[in-house]
């Protein structure tokens, strides 16, 4: 059989490990991956009686947690303006017991709830709202100490550039007179059939249907 134990995450902010089952095994300390029985013994101690002998597990041995690592040049403080956002990260163990492949992981954003422990190191996220976000990630290692304090990734979701203020009209939703000088060069200025009348070159314009296409003319 397996041997398989749920630890506590130690944190004020529990995680849920109600599903999170720590296994053990030779890389534990075990003499074989799998035991026929286990005891508990004096003192709280618990014996896992293998094919191989027995073993004892001494919780006290290892009381270091893991850090979580999340690389700057592997993750960028912009998330696309459509809201969608990577995150990648790793974590390593101080003593190096637990090898980095077999590190679980728990993330959360904007102080949301945290994940249930996975070896995932890639989160998604998809349709974030504009404005500023927080990522933050922590690493449990096989003895079940937690990351102190996470990984943390600030990043912020722009709206498109067509949304932005400086492209917005206050009321019809068109391009403001004061902002066409910005307008990058050679791109099609949309004008109304109105605007067309109070405008002088630089600007090169031709009928198309009721909209008049002015084209910045750059020197």
């Amino acid at each position: 059989m397996d041997v398989r134990r749920i630890p506590s995450s130690g944190r004020s902010d529990e995680i849920d490990l109600a599903e999170s089952w720590n296994p053990n095994g030779t890389i534990d300390g075990l003499p074989v991956n799998g035991g026929n029985t286990v005891l508990a013994g004096p003192g709280g101690s618990i014996w896992a009686i293998t094919d191989r002998g027995p073993a004892v597990f001494r919780p006290g041995t290892d009381l270091d947690p893991p850090a979580a690592i999340i690389r700057p040049d592997q993750n960028s403080g912009e998330a696309v303006s459509s809201g969608e956002f990577r995150a990648i990260f790793e974590g390593r163990d101080k003593w190096d017991l637990t090898p980095r492949d077999a590190l679980l992981f728990s993330y959360r954003l904007d102080r949301g709830s945290w994940s249930s422990p996975a070896s995932n190191t890639v989160a998604s996220f998809h349709g974030l709202p504009e404005g500023g976000h927080i990522f933050e990630v922590i690493a449990r290692d096989r003895q079940g100490n937690v990351s102190v304090n996470p990984a943390s990734l600030e990043f912020s979701v722009d709206a498109p550039w067509y949304l932005m203020p400086a492209f917005l009209t206050s009321g019809s939703g068109g391009i403001k007179h004061d902002h066409l000088s910005s307008w990058p060069c050679g791109l099609p200025v949309p004008q109304t059939e109105e605007e067309h009348s109070d405008r002088t070159p630089p600007y090169q314009h031709t009928r198309t249907g009721q909209l008049i296409r002015a084209t910045r003319t750059c020197h």
